[in-house]
């Protein structure tokens, strides 16, 4: 697994905050990745996850944006974690009054780029190919429960084979239903405790158009590659034992 380490001095992020004009603060870490694979940096071991406090400093500010930057030449990245200021609950706190049973989706943003060496319309991008933006999300589904739920090993790392919905996105009481294969479930976190009998768990999603892939062949004449596929490279399989 991949190992992130905190970039600078996390003693100066105090000095960092930024109020935004709805009063909510913000601040930023950035960690240096032994990886350029974007999976593989994001979830690596010392890498902050969606919804995590800011430890240390203000445990009401959480990490709601990933920024991933890889350094090809270097094989490394860096990821720049935004941390912001959560005002769902009493007293900025999001579990405040929380019931078991209670829900709510919140999205994060990772943005990177990747380089290409085909324009979509198959002309090549010169020897050095092109760097592409790239922004993919990712989902926290938090969940209040009585008792831990099953890991279902079997599940994680994999795409849902049918219709499944995040619930409760951004505690608005509605919820986005996503089509067979637009979903990677990459398991939970937690439970933590929260009050007397009420535990937290925190679920990661990743959601795309698509998981497939396709793959270009380069013709010797040098003219468009062939574009072939899409394939699936990931197993799905039934969600619904994900909330029991």
């Amino acid at each position: 697994m991949a190992i992130a380490t905190l970039f600078r001095n996390p003693d100066t992020a105090r000095e960092d905050f930024q109020v935004l004009e709805d009063g909510r603060r913000q601040t930023q870490r950035t960690f240096r990745v032994d990886s350029i694979e974007r999976v593989g940096a994001l979830t690596a071991d010392g890498m902050p996850r969606f919804g995590d406090p800011l430890d240390g400093v203000d445990a009401t500010l959480k990490a709601v944006q990933f920024d991933f930057r890889p350094q090809p030449g270097d094989f490394w990245s860096f990821v720049t974690v935004t941390y912001r200021t959560v005002l769902l609950g009493s007293g900025g706190n999001p579990d405040a009054g929380a019931q078991v049973g209670d829900a709510r989706t919140n999205y994060g943003r990772n943005v990177g780029s990747e380089t290409v060496f085909y324009s979509i319309d198959g002309e090549k991008l010169g020897p050095d190919g092109a760097p592409k933006p790239v922004v993919s999300r990712n989902a926290i589904v938090t969940r209040y429960v009585a008792v831990r739920p099953p890991l279902l090993l079997s599940i994680e790392g994999k795409v849902n084979n049918a219709p499944f919905t995040l619930p409760n996105v951004g505690s608005t009481g509605s919820g986005d239903t996503y089509n067979a294969g637009e979903l990677l479930y990459l398991g939970y976190s937690g439970p933590e405790p929260v009050s007397d009998g009420v535990f937290r768990v925190e679920y990661e999603f990743w959601p795309r158009r698509s998981f497939e892939v396709e793959v270009r062949e380069t013709q010797p004449d040098g003219s468009a590659p062939t574009v072939r596929g899409p394939y699936a490279i990931i197993e799905s399989a039934n969600f619904s034992p994900i909330f029991g």
